[in-house]
């Protein structure tokens, strides 16, 4: 009884989709036999309401044979109640604007005129009545009397371009897996998983690999491969869908028949399905991804897209690039070469030059194969013929993909597929900015660079350039424009964010992206893209020095000192003159933030550079950058070449501006350095002592130049075993630098150092070490661990601990020294000679952890590296080595012979130093003014001129 009153109901509504369609049709008839100019949406009226009727007539006849008896589907009757709706609709509007024949003209005006608005309305509703006519079409050509979903046969429409050989990325099989079939997962409606990521990761591979387990396993019956690169596109794809899954039996209309037959037979299917939209990287492009999806809650969607933008749709899974395990075993497998040990370790190095990214080792893996290359010539040519390689692609390429609305693939090489980002970001105005941006970027280093890179460089420059207008508003660096360029780029996948805002923009860039930005352009234009590159790192370098700034901050801009040197290599091959005639300024700031940073060898190479440039040309400026050379040659332990320097720009100076002048007193301290470095202390006392009183007499005792004097008069005395004068002096040029300089500024760290060590030498151990371990902590902090005065600090805590009688943590101390100047300055420096002279002496004479046996064993190891024979620390004074006997042996008694030396100095010293200790005597310990370990504050006051000498000069004979 039931099943025949929902059968008459049918039919009941099929009467009344016909009456009033036949109705609606009469209407426009009339109309259009009057009106010869009718709109075109009557006309499309005309067309589609013939086809429907048409179809309700063979539902009629059906629904009242066939099925009687049987239960109509819900979805059949709700369709036809649908369409009745929507003919009523543009029923209702066709009366409102067609007219009759006895209204006025005026009345016909209004008519025609209200038309326009109910155009759009009758519009939307045959959009409608589209869907429902498809729905009612698809009725007719299946089994529509089923009361439940009948399976549809399995299709696996899938592209034929899935790689024959696939490597690892189970990781990301096993998320997708869990998500899209677990039935652990509990979600409402479809189980979407978007994989995200730059070109080239192998998004559409994973994707493809996926599809193809799950059709073994049959976790889907059946998987639709849809191209998203375009709505055109995807239009194509649900058109061929619907002709297979039709068997071609019907005529459908239009490409939104097509969808909609599509849409209604798998939200009908009883079985599971996967639809893949790949390459959906322009979600801008469309009205709503979503009008695709089918009904129902028993399908999956997997999205492809490089657009950040995708995330929102489901699950979104960020694919990284391939592991060193993986890529290496992709490339071997690629370049036809046997997977042996030998092998593997080169392919790793090709792999960490390429970014392990899929595209890239695939494609070098072919380029080595198809020219029959070992692996080790890839570097040679990578080096030679970057482009070649990244553009190649096999006759047979799996990597294939539509541009645009094409309908022909094209292969993908690296190069292409980051031009296809590149083309979905802004419009063609922007897009000439946008570029030059990322090509200045290019030229840096890629790991890190910030906001204030651009906004100094913009904000310094006196004429503003037409790209600006991306990062600038009104001549104004807009930080917000920043913000909004990297986020956008960031979403096409072009440059990773990190610290969006947060205190400013920072981004990163993939090493071959920064290769293919670099490459793209011309080679007339590279050189002017890198003279602006390193005017942009000038000027934060000089702004980092004049204001002064965090360890941090200065370490990545040598990062970026480093790209630029790299990139000038390139560009420019040796021929570094012309560099320098037209960035004199530039080369001379890169070398200065060299040398502040301990890369002695790198700064003495570009002053040569500048001082041989400047000796031709005739600069002004040759003297003080020979002068800042023969500081770099003093710290890399050259010494009598930077002797020979000193000595002629001295000359030069004093005739030139008299022996007075501040710049002729600067060349006589650096032979007072070398003199004592040269251990002539007798010579350097005699220089010091002339130089302070002359320095004194012109600016002052207070000045900063002359507090320097004073430190180094202080390390002579110290050298001469002149302990309480040292001191004295010590004392004094501390007070000074807390003044001028704060706590924790380096050469405020050097003087309380300076005091560690005469307290070692006096006995005062644990004075000694508790000072040495607060300039450590904060030298860590404002230097960083790898500074060389951070090294000698640690070396000369070592020599503390070795005399306290802490053998382990002296040891420890004198390896990490050793190292650190091994890796920093070589192993022929003289202070790496010197660690290892003091690691071995602990590590052979005394009381080490480890068993005689073994320490004897690396002793000759640490003296091969340096390809000399074991020998005692050279030039120890008596006094040092009474001290060290006297600790050792741990004697209630100072030895004789110290006591005479001490009555000496005492007899020696001037009644200012005297007076000088008295005074100190009675204040608390300097040591006091530091914080407490480990509570360093890292900012720090920036150095003084280049010109100046640095205090990276002390001897590690005794006392670093």
């Amino acid at each position: 009884m039931a099943e025949a009153i929902a059968t008459l109901s049918l039919v009941s509504s099929i009467v009344s989709l016909v009456d009033i369609s036949s109705r609606c049709l009469t209407r426009l008839h009339e109309f259009k036999s009057v009106d010869t100019h009718t709109p075109a949406v009557c006309q499309d009226i005309l067309n589609q309401l013939p086809t429907l009727l048409e179809i309700v007539q063979k539902l009629k006849a059906r629904s009242s044979g066939d099925l009687l008896g049987q239960t109509p589907q819900a979805g059949l009757t709700s369709a036809v109640d649908g369409c009745i709706r929507q003919i009523y609709k543009i029923d209702r509007l066709i009366e409102k604007w067609t007219p009759s024949g006895q209204e006025s003209h005026m009345k016909r005006l209004y008519k025609a005129i209200g038309s326009v608005h109910n155009d759009r309305k009758v519009m939307e509703a045959l959009g409608i009545l589209e869907t429902y006519k498809t729905t009612l079409h698809m009725y007719l050509t299946t089994s529509i009397g089923c009361s439940s979903p009948k399976p549809m046969a399995s299709i696996y429409a899938l592209p034929s371009r899935q790689l024959t050989y696939f490597v690892g990325r189970q990781d990301i099989f096993q998320t997708i897996s869990h998500h899209l079939t677990s039935t652990a997962v509990n979600l409402v409606g479809h189980r979407v998983v978007v994989l995200t990521g730059m070109g080239g990761q192998g998004k559409t591979q994973i994707a493809l690999e996926y599809c193809k387990r799950s059709q073994v396993s049959n976790n889907f019956q059946s998987i639709f491969w849809i191209d998203a690169s375009s709505e055109n596109a995807v239009i194509r794809s649900y058109s061929n869908f619907a002709e297979n899954l039709s068997n071609s039996a019907i005529a459908f209309p239009d490409d939104k028949s097509r969808i909609s037959y599509v849409k209604e037979c798998l939200g009908r299917s009883s079985g599971r399905w996967l639809l893949v939209f790949d390459n959906f990287d322009r979600p801008d492009r469309f009205s709503n991804v979503k009008e695709y999806f089918p009904p129902g809650n028993s399908g999956a969607l997997i999205f492809t897209s490089r657009h950040t933008e995708s995330e929102r749709l489901g699950l979104s899974i960020a694919v990284p690039g391939m592991t060193e395990d993986e890529s290496s075993q992709l490339l071997l497998y690629r370049s036809k070469k046997d997977e042996v040990p030998e092998n593997l370790v080169i392919a790793k190095r090709i792999a960490q030059k390429l970014g392990y990214l899929p595209l890239a080792i695939d494609q070098a893996g072919s380029y080595l194969s198809s020219r029959r290359l070992p692996l080790e010539s890839f570097f040679e040519h990578e080096t030679n013929r970057k482009d070649v390689i990244l553009r190649h692609t096999p006759a047979l390429w799996e990597y294939r993909k539509r541009r645009s609305d094409s309908e022909i693939e094209t292969s993908m090489s690296v190069f292409t597929t980051f031009e296809m980002s590149l083309d979905q970001v802004g419009d063609d105005e922007e897009r000439t900015s946008i570029i030059h941006f990322l090509t200045l970027a290019a030229f840096l280093d890629n790991s890190h660079i910030g906001e204030g890179l651009f906004r100094t460089h913009l904000l310094s420059m006196a004429t503003k350039l037409e790209w600006t207008s991306c990062l600038m508003t009104d001549g104004q660096w807009d930080s917000y424009k920043f913000q909004d360029l990297v986020a956008s780029l960031q979403a096409h996948s072009l440059v990773e964010s990190t610290d969006l805002g947060f205190p400013e923009t920072n981004l990163s860039i993939h090493p071959l992206i920064r290769d293919w930005l670099r490459l793209r352009i011309p080679d007339d234009q590279q050189l002017h893209h890198l003279c602006e590159a390193i005017q942009l790192v000038t000027a934060t370098v000089g702004k980092q020095r004049r204001q002064g700034t965090t360890l941090q901050a200065r370490r990545r801009m040598i990062a970026h000192i480093d790209a630029c040197m790299e990139s000038t290599r390139e560009v420019l091959s040796s021929n570094y003159d012309w560099a320098f005639s037209y960035l004199e300024e530039s080369a001379d700031a890169f070398a200065s933030a060299y040398n502040d940073h301990g890369r002695f060898e790198d700064a003495a190479f570009l002053y040569k550079s500048l001082y041989s440039y400047q000796t031709h040309a005739g600069s002004p400026h040759v003297l003080r950058t020979a002068m800042n050379l023969a500081n770099a040659l003093r710290n890399q332990g050259h010494y009598s070449h930077a002797e020979e320097l000193y000595l002629r720009i001295y000359t030069e100076r004093t005739r030139r501006l008299g022996p007075l002048h501040a710049d002729t007193l600067r060349a006589s301290e650096g032979l007072a350095v070398i003199h004592s470095l040269q251990e002539k202390f007798m010579q350097a006392d005699k220089e010091y002592s002339q130089i302070l009183q002359d320095l004194e007499r012109t600016n002052g005792r207070s000045d900063s130049d002359t507090i320097r004097i004073v430190e180094g008069l202080a390390n002579i005395r110290r050298h001469q075993s002149q302990y309480m004068e040292a001191e004295a002096l010590y004392e004094r040029a501390l007070q000074e630098r807390l003044k001028s300089s704060g706590p924790r500024h380096p050469d405020t760290l050097r003087c309380v150092e300076g005091l560690a060590i005469v307290y070692r030498h006096q006995q005062r151990f644990e004075e000694s070490i508790d000072l040495y371990q607060r300039v450590l902590a904060n030298l860590e902090l404002a230097c960083g661990v790898d500074h060389p005065d951070t090294l000698r600090t640690a070396f000369n805590l070592s020599i503390a601990y070795w005399y306290q009688g802490n053998d382990g943590q002296a040891d420890a101390m004198a390896k990490r020294a050793h190292e650190g100047f091994r890796a920093l300055l070589g192993l022929e420096h003289i202070d790496t000679r010197r660690a290892a002279e003091q690691l071995t002496e602990i590590r052979r004479n005394y009381g080490y952890q480890q068993p005689r046996s073994m320490r004897l064993q690396e002793i000759p190891e640490i003296f091969r590296q340096h390809q000399c024979q074991p020998a005692p620390l050279p030039k120890v004074s008596k006094n040092d080595k009474s001290l060290r006997q006297v600790q050792r042996q741990r004697l209630p008694e100072v030895s004789e012979n110290i006591r005479i030396q001490q009555q000496m100095c005492q007899r020696q010293r001037l009644p200012e130093v005297s007076e000088n200790i008295r005074i100190q005597q009675q204040m608390s310990p300097s040591y006091q003014v530091l914080e407490p370990l480990g509570v360093p504050n890292p900012e720090f006051i920036a150095s003084s001129h280049s010109d100046s000498l640095p205090p990276q000069s002390r001897p590690l004979s005794r006392d670093a």
